[in-house]
């Protein structure tokens, strides 16, 4: 006798298992974009933290250049503060730095502008330059500026040579590599002559 075996009809599958595994694959294809975009920016704004921390660096070591030219000057060689306004024409020293009466950045300041950052003064002839940084391949620029220490006098070059003691505002601007890299420093120098 020959028995048929009966298998059970085959249900028509709805492709479950084929939706399943779609749907992980695109959460997973997701999650690795993620990763890669945050990776991606965390990469940029560490790049972005060191060329600004170049940038000030760069700065900082102009501030100290220009305080130990200061700082080695002797009394003979003092040169005068000088008017360095855009029209005012600068005596360049054979050593040591130009030096620039108070109000350098109070033009700028004038027309609401932010002076630190003003094209025109740092483009000017006081500004003074120095390479700190060979990889940065760009050269710092500094000003410096001879405070008053009296307000509303008749002379102010009498009130900052008071007791033989000058008193001098360096301010430096360094750029990084990258464009929005900026640092302005600024120090307070004092020399008792």
């Amino acid at each position: 006798m020959n028995s048929f075996t009966t298998l059970p009809r085959c249900q028509s599958q709805r492709g479950f298992v084929l939706v399943t595994s779609l749907i992980f694959l695109v959460v997973i294809t997701l999650l690795a974009v993620s990763a890669i975009s945050s990776s991606t920016l965390q990469e940029r704004m560490a790049s972005n933290l060191r060329e600004k921390s170049r940038a000030r660096q760069a700065a900082d070591a102009a501030l100290r250049a220009a305080e130990i030219d200061l700082s080695s000057a002797n009394l003979a060689s003092y040169q005068k503060a000088q008017n360095c306004s855009e029209d005012g024409e600068i005596n360049q020293p054979e050593s040591g730095v130009v030096i620039c009466r108070q109000g350098v950045f109070a033009a700028a300041a004038d027309d609401g502008g932010e002076s630190y950052f003003d094209a025109d003064i740092w483009d000017s002839a006081a500004v003074q330059t120095y390479t700190a940084d060979q990889e940065i391949g760009t050269d710092v620029r500094f000003i410096v500026e001879e405070l008053d220490d009296c307000v509303g006098t008749v002379d102010p070059e009498k009130c900052s040579r008071t007791y033989g003691t000058f008193r001098y505002r360096v301010t430096a601007l360094a750029r990084g590599e990258n464009p929005a890299a900026i640092a302005v420093t600024q120090s307070v120098y004092e020399r008792t002559y």
